[in-house]
């Protein structure tokens, strides 16, 4: 079984703590696209701190166990 590893900035990871607690889940996406969407023209004022990091970032890690051993990689031939 494959893995998804998600970081995430604190700041971001708030922001996606109280929506998730606070929108009804069938809203979470279309709110969540809207949001970004009015927040350059919400919030253009601020002065933007920037990230030094990716705000987000996902990794899928895949299991080679031999519960799938469909998936493993085949050894290379020596030439």
């Amino acid at each position: 079984m494959d893995k998804l590893v998600v970081e995430m900035d604190p700041d971001v990871k708030a922001v996606c703590d109280f929506m998730g607690s606070n929108i009804e889940s069938g809203k979470l996406v279309i709110v969540a696209r809207a949001v970004a969407d009015l927040a350059p023209v919400m919030w253009r004022h601020f002065p933007n701190a920037g990230f030094y990091d990716p705000p987000l970032s996902v990794r899928r890690i895949i299991d080679y166990s031999k519960e799938n051993p469909s998936q493993s990689p085949q050894p290379q031939a020596a030439i």
